[in-house]
């Protein structure tokens, strides 16, 4: 079954594939981390290619992306290292959803993610007039910005994002 979050990938690429660190600072070659795990979401998610190289070291591009082609809701993190920059987790985050239209900030809050403290928050807005729930949580750990991003379409969101619960749950970082 083809998800009909397809034809809206494109766009798609300015929030799965960027970074707020990429957005503060473009250097597309800054590196990734490479002291991290996640698990992949299980079944009906899939991986999704997020570059022609999988050896890319493109600040801009996610490490990993799945998608949930019965709902077509997009989970995807990415780091990209460098000396943490004084920037705040908020204005991380803000940079996450810069090309979403009507955005709302919903809900903000402080969480702990593998032993330091990340920003979660739930945005509401639209893309090509596509209603969309967007959730990021956003950390620094080791010179390292990691964003974890999911994006639903919220009439198709049935299982309000479980699968990227488990997903946060599952980094690990050394």
């Amino acid at each position: 079954m083809r998800s009909r979050m397809l034809p809206i990938l494109p766009w798609m690429g300015i929030l799965i594939f960027s970074t707020s660190c990429a957005l503060l600072f473009p250097d597309r070659t800054a590196p990734k981390s490479k002291d991290y795990d996640v698990t992949p979401p299980s079944a009906p998610w899939h991986k999704l290619e997020v570059g022609s190289d999988p050896n890319s070291v493109d600040a801009m591009k996610a490490d990993h992306a799945y998608e949930n082609p019965e709902t077509g809701a997009i989970i995807s993190v990415n780091s990209i290292c460098r000396k943490y920059s004084g920037n705040s987790l908020e204005t991380l985050t803000d940079s996450l959803v810069r090309g979403i239209a009507d955005r709302e900030l919903v809900e903000r809050k402080e969480r702990e993610m593998a032993g330091t403290k990340a920003m979660e928050s739930l945005y509401t807005g639209s893309v090509d007039k596509v209603p969309l729930r967007i959730r990021t949580v956003v950390l620094t750990k080791n010179d390292c910005t990691f964003d974890f991003v999911y994006v639903a379409i919220p009439k198709r969101d049935v299982d309000q994002g479980a699968a990227f619960d488990s997903f946060l749950l599952s980094f690990r970082t050394e």
